[in-house]
């Protein structure tokens, strides 16, 4: 989009009307060097989201997205995790050809995929959080692990 504006916040202290801090503009009245690269950084953000939320579409439209249904074990129980969605691999193999190519010139197939193979990562993170629990005790309890000699 050609019409991404860049604001500030004026009553942040961070803008000060010094010759010695970075300007905002350069001499020919254009972006300065910093404040050009933040604002690239920027529109590539946004054309980054951009592509992600057409992407995304493409598998809504081929009604391939469905509720995650995520219990995740924390502290010796099966805590549901809410709000999230994935994408059913059986619906996704099922598409006709047509459908399936369709999602690929959308780009939606790579962001299908890793989702896909990125699921298999929750237990990993409910075996980090058992490992930090345990850490946890541990420090609450530091005489636990002090040999002693009789």
């Amino acid at each position: 989009r050609d019409d991404l504006i860049l604001c500030v916040n004026e009553d942040s202290g961070l803008i000060v009307n010094d010759n010695s801090a970075e300007p905002f503009f350069d001499n020919q009245g254009q972006l300065a060097g910093p404040v050009q690269k933040i604002m690239d950084f920027l529109s590539q953000i946004e054309q980054n989201r951009a592509m992600t939320r057409q992407a995304v579409s493409g598998l809504a439209d081929a009604k391939v997205i469905e509720e995650w249904p995520l219990k995740i074990q924390y502290n010796d129980q099966k805590t549901p995790v809410t709000g999230l969605y994935r994408v059913d691999e059986a619906k996704l193999n099922a598409l006709s050809d047509d459908q399936f190519l369709k999602l690929r010139k959308a780009g939606s197939l790579a962001i299908a995929y890793g989702q896909l193979l990125s699921m298999g990562n929750v237990r990993v993170f409910e075996k980090l959080s058992a490992v930090h629990q345990a850490e946890k005790n541990r420090s609450a309890n530091p005489n636990d692990d002090i040999l002693s000699f009789q």
